[in-house]
């Protein structure tokens, strides 16, 4: 090879290198220009490329459609103010966009993104050039006629390796990440469901509390009422002492009620913001609707619950988590064994030299080498041994967290179910309680303006009402909870489904 033909090469490699960075530049997305224009220098640097492998999931930049859902909630990276009032809807939009446990899946993601691109860069050839200088200077020595002198060495290089076998190491560690990022955009699912329970739980407590608060509050004015016609009926005579003092006692128990009742709602206001992912303002006041729905019909029911743990059991974004983390487990211990077998690498290397002295310039010399790499690993004292079996361990671990979620999600499915049954039956007991105590205490009312009934029994109906109200609007909220926890056990609630207040949501495959 001469002179020429060995420039040839040294610049073909050159303009290979730039033929790559501009072939990963072209082919960038209009999303990965716009997370690169947000970079710092320091990592535009060291990552010119945002996504070269195309590891990123599109969610990560459409966001997640929830089940039966048609698209996924904008967030906006503004705080937006609190809707007023608060619907159930909205305060599951907020969500959605605030919980710092969905940030942290969502960083997950990205993170198991970036892994797999890690394994996918393990079947590439990996490029280095380099440049080396170096200058040596020679003193006189004495009495002789020699002269100082000094040369200088210049050497390029460019170094081109690619793996060509190893024995399946690259390709389970590709199905180990491919089966992690997997899990994690399970995971998230799973976890959205989660703070969709929370949500929904924090919502109908705080909307339960504040009916309480506004039951407790009527009963207040009423006991106050009472207290005043006592007063009055004293100063005729009609009644004795004792029930204006029975009529005093009953007033302040029904304020001290009211205001046990205010910091009840006041705390699962609380409770709810936290449950939305809000903790900047911990004591702003949220005006929270308290909707009257009209009780469902039993038919709404009329899955049973195994059908109900069978869809959980299809569907459930945990239990797919946990089944793609046991295939992660057992790809890792594939490519821990692999370790210990061959591999052959191919090594492709051109070197450019060039050197001057005090008295001469030397040509450029250019050398060439192409080399094929056989490894076989021998003796590493036993450390993969050790690896091997950690990886075995860990299939182990993965296996009883796969049933252990399973056992978790039946026993939620089963508990939510048994509930919802058990808040149906009681909504129409307590408005016939509700009802029953509303016809007492106008009859009640009617004996004690003719002076044909006492304070006492007055108050006592009264408070017989205030019972059967909580009852009917613990009833109620209880029923709408106990619902929707129940499609969000099994793994399928979705923001529409929470807006129509819907038991089932509209999704194809759906058991019937």
């Amino acid at each position: 090879m001469n002179v020429n033909k060995k420039s040839a090469v040294w610049h073909a490699l050159v303009f290979g290198v730039l033929t790559l960075g501009a072939s990963g530049t072209a082919t960038a997305t209009a999303t990965a220009q716009t997370q690169t224009s947000s970079r710092d220098w320091a990592d535009r640097l060291a990552t010119p490329f945002v996504d070269p492998l195309l590891t990123r999931p599109p969610l990560l930049d459409t966001g997640n459609v929830l089940p039966g859902d048609t698209a996924a909630l904008p967030c906006s990276g503004a705080d937006q103010p609190l809707p007023q009032p608060l619907t159930l809807g909205a305060a599951v939009d907020v969500a959605l966009c605030h919980n710092p446990r969905l940030q942290r899946t969502w960083s997950t993601i990205r993170q198991h993104a970036a892994q797999l691109g890690e394994a996918r860069a393990a079947y590439l050839p990996t490029l280095q050039l380099g440049v080396t200088r170096q200058s040596d200077r020679t003193s006189a020595q004495a009495n002789t006629w020699s002269r100082p002198s000094e040369r200088t060495y210049t050497s390029e290089f460019a170094t081109l390796t690619w793996r060509l076998l190893d024995f399946g190491g690259r390709n389970a560690s590709h199905r180990a990440a491919e089966a992690l990022l997997a899990a994690a955009l399970s995971g998230h699912d799973a976890e959205t469901q989660n703070a969709l329970t929370d949500v929904v739980a924090a919502f109908f407590e705080a909307q339960t509390a504040f009916a309480t608060q506004q039951a407790k509050h009527a009963a207040q004015t009423v006991a106050q009422q009472t207290l005043e016609t006592a007063r009055r009926r004293a100063a005729r005579g009609s009644i004795a002492p004792s029930d204006v003092l029975q009529a005093v006692t009953a007033a302040a128990r029904a304020e001290l009620d009211s205001s046990r009742a205010q910091g009840n709602y006041d705390k699962s206001l609380r409770t709810l913001r936290y449950a939305m992912g809000l903790t900047d303002q911990p004591t702003q006041t949220l005006d929270i609707t308290l909707s009257e729905p009209a009780p469902a019909p039993a038919a709404a029911l009329e899955h049973d619950l195994s059908t109900w743990l069978e869809w959980a059991e299809t569907q459930h974004p945990a239990l797919h988590a946990a089944r793609q983390q046991l295939a992660a487990a057992r790809e890792q211990a594939t490519a821990a064994r692999s370790e210990g077998l061959p591999t052959l690498d191919f090594k492709l290397q051109s070197n450019r030299n060039s050197g001057s002295n005090s008295f001469s310039y030397q040509s450029p010399a250019y050398t060439g080498s192409a080399a094929l790499t056989l490894t076989i690993p021998l003796f590493d004292g036993f450390s993969r041994t050790y690896k091997v079996r950690a990886a075995q361990a860990r299939i182990g671990t993965a296996l009883a967290d796969l049933e252990d979620a399973g056992h978790r999600i039946q026993r939620a499915v089963g508990n939510a179910y048994a509930d919802a049954h058990t808040s149906l039956r009681n909504l129409s007991a307590a408005q016939r309680l509700e009802d029953a105590a509303r016809n007492a205490v106008d009859a009640a009312q009617r004996k004690f303006e003719r002076g044909a009934a006492d304070v006492l029994e007055r108050l006592q109906v009264q408070d017989l009402l205030t019972e059967a109200q909580l009852e009917r609007i613990r009833a109620q909220a209880e029923w709408r909870s106990a619902r929707l926890r129940l499609v969000s056990n099994a793994g399928t609630l979705g923001r529409d489904a929470i807006q129509r207040d819907s038991l089932l949501p509209e999704m194809p495959g759906m058991p019937h």
